[in-house]
């Protein structure tokens, strides 16, 4: 599109050595604006699409741990930039490779998270639960979701048209955030084409919690006793973060070995010592 000339000729701009610092500064709007742009564009096309039904789901091989580093070098930075803290808090992960269209399924995690940081004030928090559970039949996983934030949250009268599109609640604090109100109808459309649910619960002033469940075929796996080389075995974790700390302890511990977890160098040291 015209906007992708736009956005890639600024990109070219800023890129030249001795630029004039005021022509820095209208090539760095410009490049804001314009990816601004380009991202309502893309919603009003996807909206589109779903509308026309033309959008088609199209399954292929995963790997769940590759689906979460993309959306965490996304969403974390947003997070971060905004002022906000972000926290990862990791369930179970019964199955590490999934049948699933994976260009969709980071789109509907990357909505909410970007949800979740546009209307949460400075200061905030921002989490992301996530896990994939046993399936409701033989072969088959189900993804569990949640994303949470402690932003303005929404009034129990809005939530009946949440997922209308070009819907937006009328009040100041939203007004102020550009958005066109599409990112939760497209989300939504995309999570029951996937044969999932999408559910919220929002209190005014407080946070909201969205929680999104989709069912998904397992890709047969490497045979788990590629894994038994590893039980009974000894390790060491450094980690300073209470809640990563955790999560990895329990992902090491579910491979059946034993977990030495402490938070400082001098800790290490002393543990490899005695």
């Amino acid at each position: 599109t015209p906007m992708g000339a736009i956005i890639g000729l600024t990109e070219i701009a800023l890129s030249q050595p001795d630029i004039r610092p005021w022509v820095k500064e209208c090539l760095d709007k410009i490049k804001v604006a314009s990816s601004h742009m380009m991202s309502l564009l893309n919603e009003v096309l996807d909206m589109s699409r779903i509308e026309s039904g033309k959008v088609v789901i199209q399954p292929a091989p995963v790997d769940v741990a590759d689906l979460l580093h993309e959306v965490l070098i996304v969403a974390k930075p947003q997070a971060i930039g905004a002022k906000l803290q972000f926290g990862l808090d990791m369930g179970p992960v019964e199955h590490e490779r999934i049948l699933a269209d994976g260009v969709r399924l980071k789109q509907v995690c990357l909505n909410l998270l970007s949800n979740a940081v546009k209307y949460t004030p400075a200061g905030g928090q921002v989490g992301l639960f996530f896990a994939v559970l046993p399936g409701n039949r033989p072969g088959w996983a189900r993804m569990a979701l949640q994303v949470t934030d402690t932003g303005i949250g929404m009034s129990e009268e809005f939530l009946g048209r949440l997922f209308t599109p070009y819907e937006r609640e009328e009040k100041s604090t939203v007004n102020k955030i550009q958005g066109t109100g599409l990112g939760l109808a497209i989300t939504k459309n995309l999570v029951e084409q996937m044969g999932g649910s999408i559910q919220v619960e929002s209190v005014l002033d407080k946070g909201s919690c969205f929680t999104v469940e989709i069912p998904f075929e397992v890709v047969e796996e490497a045979d788990a006793d590629a894994f038994q080389v590893l039980e009974g075995k000894r390790v060491l974790l450094l980690d300073g973060s209470t809640r990563q700390g955790r999560m990895t302890q329990k992902l090491l511990e579910s491979l059946h070995m034993e977990v030495d977890w402490v938070k400082d160098l001098d800790a290490a040291v002393y543990m490899l010592n005695n």
